[in-house]
């Protein structure tokens, strides 16, 4: 049996069409919204980094002001400051003891006189801090302070011995030292000249050539030690203290001396003085101070200082052995 064919634009060839058109609808409209997806998105990535670039902007600086940033993203500031803190870095690098001197290098305590320490630093002025330090254990005795010291130009601090609490510091070698007020200690390698001074208690009392003659207890009891030198020979106190007694004596001493140790339980005796001596009694002297001149008053047989070293003050002590001893070293030092 023959199927019937359908005539032109019957409702059976109007069917197929139809749904071709939805087809085609259909998927253009799907383009549409892909199309319309992808806009949206390239818009909010725009948006993004317009976002972004106004965020560095605002906060470029604190106060809303735009600032200059080199090519690290540091400001004008920033990099003002920096270099000022190397400027200061190298400046203290620099900064070096070029001059160091102690004169006299030695220092007699309570002789009136100060060891002076001269210094000279290089690299740009400084707040400093100096130190007398003791030598061997490194105790800080005594300190000063110099603000603002130019470089180049002397400096100078004078000591006496003295310590920070009062009092004197004993015998031995002190070293000054300089520091920053920071507390960096300054570079001493370049310097020139010596910075230690050593302290003594005592002089040696005959200042000329001499001899050690008669000791403790030669012969007749003899209660001292003999030191001949020639007549009118220089002679000083050696220890500061008080002049207990001056006077004559023509049967002993001759023209004599006692003179109690400031600061300590001993005395001093000297005899056969060439006159009578320049200080009087009561009078204060200092370690060193000419007290009279080596001569041979008295019972003496050529010129020469009988000394003798009390335990006690005059006239409640007593003469001891150890005024050798005590002499030989001061001798070595004076």
């Amino acid at each position: 049996m023959t199927r019937p064919t359908a005539a032109p634009g019957s409702r059976l060839t109007r069917v197929p069409v139809l749904i071709g058109s939805m087809v085609v609808a259909l998927c253009a409209g799907g383009a549409a919204v892909a199309a319309g997806q992808t806009t949206t998105t390239s818009t909010e990535t725009t948006t993004t980094e317009a976002t972004t670039t106004s965020t560095a902007d605002d906060t470029a600086t604190s106060d809303g002001t735009a600032g200059t940033q080199d090519s690290s993203g540091a400001t004008e500031e920033e990099t003002s400051t920096g270099a000022a803190e190397e400027q200061t870095s190298a400046r203290q690098a620099a900064l070096s003891l070029k001059l160091e001197r102690v004169k006299p290098p030695k220092l007699f305590l309570r002789s009136g006189r100060k060891a002076s320490y001269t210094f000279e630093t290089g690299g740009g002025s400084a707040d400093l801090r100096i130190k007398a330090v003791r030598k061997g254990n490194g105790q800080v005795v005594q300190g000063w302070r110099r603000n603002n010291v130019p470089a180049g130009e002397p400096e100078h601090i004078h000591w006496n011995g003295s310590k920070k609490g009062g009092g004197k510091v004993g015998k031995g070698t002190y070293v000054f030292r300089i520091k920053e007020a920071g507390g960096r200690r300054l570079a001493r390698d370049g310097s020139d000249g010596r910075r230690r001074v050593h302290v003594y208690p005592a002089k040696f009392p005959v200042r000329g050539p001499h001899q050690y003659w008669d000791g403790w207890g030669a012969g007749r009891g003899h209660q001292g030690q003999d030191i001949g030198a020639n007549c009118g020979t220089r002679m000083v106190a050696a220890q500061a203290g008080r002049v207990a007694f001056r006077g004559f004596d023509g049967g002993g001493y001759g023209n004599y001396v006692a003179i109690n140790v400031r600061g300590s339980n001993h005395a001093h005796i000297y005899g056969h003085l060439q006159r009578r001596a320049k200080v009087r009694r009561g009078e204060r002297v200092k370690t060193g101070e000419m007290i009279g001149r080596v001569g041979a008053t008295g019972n003496a047989i050529g010129c020469h200082l009988h000394f003798e070293y009390w335990r006690g003050k005059w006239a409640g002590g007593h003469a001891t052995a150890k005024v050798t001893r005590k002499l030989r070293k001061w001798d070595r030092w004076s």
